[in-house]
Formats: structure tokens, C-alpha cells, sequence
């Protein structure tokens, strides 16, 4: 028979520290806490950062502002895949986009690794330099930034 207990802010809160903090996948974090004899399911922890999630996107808003100020990015997608069906998509194959400027990390994942993301992400910036390969999507940004 298992037992059903709510997690306490101290545990979401190492679970965090550990994820973001320390660049730890939370498996690996959860089988870690099987040396102590803490058994928390992957379900458990994702079902939370779910409920979690709009707590957190008021700082995410203020970074995308704050690399939005710089004036020097870095850019890259790379596919990842998200098993999630959604209208008009016939694969799992999802993109990891990162925009990282001197003081911020931005990743966006998007169902698409069309010109839409960058486009959507420089929209009101005023000007800088883009560093990043040469897929065709980042030349419609390029005009933005220029």
C-alpha cells in the first residue's frame, strides 16, 4: 500500500534549486533521493512544475525584456521531441530554440522551426548583432536588428 503525501515548499523548493541550479535532470534527482530512502514519482514532480509553471512566467516575461535590451545574441534551434499531439502536426518533432545575450539565456520551444520564432522573440528590439549558423530563418531577423 503506498502512501499519498502532499510535497512541503521545502521539498519543491531543493527539487527546483536542483533542476535550475544545478543543470540536474530531475530523474537523476529522484533516483538521488532513493539513497536516503525518499521515493517521489516522476509524475508527482512534473504534475507540480506544471502547477508551478505560472508562478514563474511574470520572471520569464522580465528575462525575454531584459535580453531584449542587449544589444549581442547568440541563437540556435536544435529538434526536440515532445510526445504531445496537436492539431496540424503529424510528428513529435518539436524545436529548442536559445537566444542567449550577455546576462540572459532565453529558450523557447516551438512547434516550429520557422522564421515566426525569431521574428517573434526580436520584435522590439531596435538593433544589435545576431551571431548564429546560417539557416535562412535568422536572415528575416537580421533585417530587424540591422
Amino acid at each position: 500500500m503506498r502512501l499519498r503525501v502532499a510535497l512541503g515548499i521545502s521539498v519543491w523548493s531543493q527539487i527546483l534549486l536542483d533542476k535550475y541550479e544545478s543543470h540536474r535532470p530531475t530523474n537523476r534527482y529522484l533516483e538521488y533521493l532513493k539513497n536516503f530512502g525518499i521515493s517521489i514519482s516522476q509524475g508527482t514532480v512534473t504534475d507540480g512544475l506544471k502547477k508551478l509553471m505560472p508562478l514563474f512566467e511574470p520572471i520569464m516575461k522580465e528575462f525575454y525584456k531584459r535580453s531584449q535590451l542587449e544589444t549581442h545574441w547568440h541563437a540556435d534551434e536544435t529538434r526536440w521531441e515532445v510526445y504531445e499531439s496537436i492539431e496540424g502536426k503529424t510528428t513529435f518533432r518539436w524545436y529548442l530554440w536559445v537566444f542567449k545575450s550577455a546576462s540572459v539565456v532565453c529558450f523557447i520551444l516551438d512547434p516550429s522551426r520557422g522564421y515566426s520564432v525569431p521574428e517573434k522573440f526580436f520584435q522590439d528590439v531596435k538593433g544589435g548583432i545576431l551571431n548564429c549558423d546560417r539557416y535562412v530563418v535568422y536572415k528575416v531577423t537580421t533585417h530587424t536588428l540591422a
